[in-house]
């Protein structure tokens, strides 16, 4: 169905929450994939993971607790469809990858929530494969507001590689991406 064009790299999107960022606020951005995506020539990104990295203030500190003003949970979702600032559903065909981190301040701990959305795909026959021209990137933070005195950026890493689909293969997912929306 695929065949690499490439050796897999990172693409990476870094989204800031402003000090005393309030409950229920999200922040986006955008990963342009339009160098890699070609309808004329089947030419697809394959995506084998997505992971995200929490840090706050200018030494980038990955004190959870700190990044908070009590308990809360920090989110984040990668997609192919633009969100606006929601986040989507599990079973949105456009979600290519998801977390969160539940704070409980008072007894120090963080805890990684792993989502039942798999955000490492492992082979390339495993891969998401994506034909949108944007990948789309969410976080937000709910239950208290951000840290009162540093900036807390949370920044996507999403590994991927150019691939040549054959064109049924290629047509399909862009039918299901445009039949998503």
């Amino acid at each position: 169905m695929a065949k690499s064009k490439t050796e897999e790299f990172f693409l990476m999107k870094t989204l800031q929450f402003p000090t005393t960022t309030a409950s229920g606020t999200s922040v986006s951005g955008t990963i342009d994939l339009s160098t890699y995506i070609n309808p004329v020539q089947n030419l697809a990104i394959a995506v084998t993971e997505v992971t995200a990295l929490w840090q706050r203030g200018s030494l980038y500190a990955a004190d959870v607790q700190s990044m908070v003003a009590g308990d809360a949970a920090l989110q984040w979702q990668v997609s192919d469809a633009n969100p606006s600032l929601a986040m989507l559903r599990g079973d949105n065909l456009n979600l290519i990858g998801d977390g969160a981190i539940n704070i409980a301040q008072a007894s120090n701990q963080a805890t990684a929530v792993a989502s039942m959305f798999p955000d490492h795909y492992g082979g390339e026959s495993q891969s998401r494969y994506v034909v949108n021209d944007t990948l789309y990137c969410v976080a937000s933070v709910e239950g208290n507001t951000t840290s009162t005195s540093d900036i807390v950026y949370c920044t996507l890493r999403v590994r991927v590689k150019s691939v040549k689909l054959d064109s049924k293969a290629w047509q399909t997912i862009a039918l299901q991406q445009i039949a998503q929306n």
